[in-house]
């Protein structure tokens, strides 16, 4: 083998060996593993210090061979010039807001009305219940398995183009490894959405730096989050605990076909996308409601903030005869605490 080569091979395979530590130390749930026959049950075992001599040997490389940075290594999370102003992003699928509702009445009107459009013979229909994080929400897209693209809601179908401070979340994976293993092909285009949000903690932490420095202090994780994924230096962005849970897929292009919304989120979880794991499926209303329940209890423990829980109908088909309003799906409602 050439030395040219042999460099090649050293880098992608440093890079390759850094994303899966940097997945298992940030984003692996083991307890919610949807494809255990394919994910080792346990970490691998690395120090701080091994992990930092891998990233290391890799600057080291990267630097010799400059002609050999791509925009997904590693080294690369905390890069980019500080932005004077925002890019607009305009979306071909626009990313629709969730109808609010606030009572036990409404929710059962919703499942009514579900029930009602699919006909009587539908029976109990299947919900996916999930917590509605108190973040950012935002689009990441893929081209050939590479993160070239990120951005804000905006109005839904425009966002701000946010591609640098998105880079330096580190549960946002800059490559995509595994699309041939679990979805049979490499999608020229791979559109996936989900909440960026910071942690009760990381905000603790962030505000006590901030009040060093004598600087204003947020009142709340959602401000936190919003401010600094929105700060035009990605080098701002790279010093906050910002984390992120994926939720959906888009259908552009080659496409996999699925038939329930909670087949996604194992194909997510296969492909490093974090997903948050109190998340589950009920048949009928009232599972369904007991669900909510649980899930309101529940969130008194976490250490991120949400302000309600989001009720999807889990069967693509039904969501797609359901279809969507102007501004909202008709398969799917945010029940705000």
């Amino acid at each position: 083998m050439r030395i040219q080569e042999h460099i090649e091979e050293k880098i992608k395979g440093l890079r390759e060996k850094i994303a899966v530590y940097n997945y298992y130390y940030y984003t692996a749930d083991f307890s919610k593993c949807c494809y255990p026959e394919l994910d080792p049950p346990d970490s691998p075992g690395i120090s701080d210090a091994e992990f930092d001599a891998l990233m290391r040997e890799l600057t080291e490389l990267e630097a010799k061979h400059s002609h050999l940075i791509t925009p997904d290594s590693p080294t690369q999370r905390v890069g980019g010039e500080p932005s004077k102003k925002f890019k607009k992003v305009e979306r071909e699928v626009p990313m629709l807001s969730l109808e609010a509702v606030r009572s036990k009445a409404a929710i059962v009107a919703f499942d009514k009305n579900v029930r009602k459009v699919l006909s009587e013979e539908a029976g109990d229909v299947i919900y996916t219940v999930e917590l509605k994080i108190d973040g950012l929400a935002v689009e990441l897209e893929y081209e050939d398995g590479v993160f070239v693209r990120g951005s804000t809601r905006g109005n839904g179908l425009i966002g701000e183009d946010i591609t640098e401070n998105l880079k330096t979340v580190q549960a946002v994976p800059l490559t995509l490894y595994k699309p041939k293993l679990v979805l049979g092909f490499m999608p020229k285009k791979f559109i996936v959405r989900g909440e960026v949000f910071m942690s009760k903690s990381g905000l603790k932490a962030l505000n006590k730096v901030r009040e060093k420095n004598g600087e204003k202090l947020y009142p709340d994780t959602r401000s936190a989050a919003s401010a600094t994924l929105r700060r035009l230096d990605p080098g701002v962005t790279a010093k906050s605990p910002l984390n992120m849970f994926c939720y959906g897929v888009v259908p552009v292009g080659k496409y996999k076909p699925y038939a329930h919304g909670s087949e996604v989120l194992g194909d997510l979880n296969f492909l490093d996308f974090n997903l948050n794991k109190h998340t589950e499926s009920y048949k009928g209303i009232d599972n369904m409601l007991n669900g909510v329940k649980e899930l309101k209890h529940k969130r008194r423990e976490l250490d991120y903030d949400v302000d309600g829980v989001v009720i999807k109908v889990d069967t693509i088909p039904e969501q797609e005869k359901l279809g969507n309003s102007a501004k909202a799906p008709n398969w799917a409602v945010a029940v705000k605490f």
